[in-house]
């Protein structure tokens, strides 16, 4: 990040946290809900909506530039599914976005000339093939490792989300020695039960008690120079999971989400939109759009570590920024 760049975010965050200004420096956008996978704690292959097509996303990303945008993180469903992506990553790379790609990895093989557009590629891996193929599908673990190593040769940034549960909270020091071998960083957040299908959370979160142990143990190995993207601050948070933590937010004022329709809100929390679902949307009142959404009071829960982390560095938490700009 240079230092143009470092001004432009750092009044912009100014003028949000003083003044109530919007601007969209963050966009989360999930591209499709399609998905060639269904893990067993994912209920993104179960919703369903129209998608907007490509030349439209395209609209949306200038005026999103226009606004102050600076990063774009595609996701899905499985973004990789979505035609036109490759015209999508360009779009954004043309006005010197910063994209990442949350994926699967499955389909990076076909579609290599479209990621390396991106500036990373996020994949997910929860464990050894033991742990991680019943949770995620027969096969996935070593397609995943397939897809690092493709990234790798082709000089494509990875890192790896997982996904804590009851089932892998003893892989934690497999993860972080395979993140050392195969050269990437490592995120960690807890479980999360949006699957409809698994109504029985207890079928897999883990105990409160072993998770915080995990969490301790995260703690540590970050200190001891590990490959561990989360920051301090951020694992004290996800510490005190399943407990509510407060957090400063800045979702919906310095960060908005975009479904596959198109309609924008702060999170992906429903209570937060502004646009509604219909094939009217005007990319042309992005600004107007944004201005009518609520800024979150009161979430009950936040413990996805990417949201976390951009609210620590927005609320000028020092530990936080110093980690992200180590991990950039």
């Amino acid at each position: 990040m240079n230092i143009k760049t470092f001004a432009e975010i750092s009044s912009s965050v100014v003028l949000a946290k003083l003044f109530n200004i919007k601007r969209p420096l963050a966009i989360r956008w999930a591209l499709t809900y399609q998905c060639n996978q269904k893990c067993l704690y994912c209920g993104i292959p179960f919703k369903e909506t129209f998608e907007i097509d490509t030349n439209t996303i395209c609209k949306m990303i200038d005026n999103f530039a226009s606004l102050g945008t600076k990063w774009i993180s595609f996701s899905g469903g499985e973004p990789l599914l979505k035609n036109g992506l490759c015209k999508i990553l360009k779009q954004a790379k043309s006005h010197n976005i910063f994209v990442s790609v949350s994926t699967n990895g499955a389909l990076i093989p076909e579609n290599l000339e479209a990621v390396k557009f991106a500036d990373r590629i996020k994949l997910s891996l929860d464990g050894p093939e033991e742990i991680n193929d019943p949770i995620k599908g027969k096969g996935v673990f070593k397609q995943t490792l397939a897809a690092i190593d493709l990234c790798r040769i082709n000089k494509i940034p990875v890192s790896i989300d997982c996904v804590l549960s009851k089932f892998n909270l003893d892989s934690i020091d497999y993860l972080l020695n395979l993140a050392v071998e195969k050269c990437f960083k490592i995120s960690f957040l807890p479980s999360s039960i949006r699957n409809p299908d698994r109504q029985n959370a207890g079928d897999f979160l883990p105990e409160t008690i072993e998770y915080r142990k995990a969490i301790k143990h995260l703690i540590y190995q970050k200190k001891q120079g590990k490959p561990v993207i989360n920051s301090i601050p951020a694992l004290n948070h996800i510490y005190h999971w399943p407990e509510y933590r407060k957090i400063p937010c800045s979702m919906g004022l310095l960060s908005f989400n975009v479904e596959p329709n198109g309609v924008m809100g702060a999170c992906i929390d429903k209570s937060y939109t502004c646009t509604e679902e219909d094939k009217t949307l005007n990319v042309n009142k992005i600004k107007e759009y944004l201005e009518t959404i609520k800024v979150p009071v009161g979430c009950q829960e936040c413990w996805c570590s990417a949201i976390i982390e951009f609210n620590l560095i927005t609320s000028f938490n020092i530990n936080a920024i110093i980690n992200y700009l180590r991990n950039s």
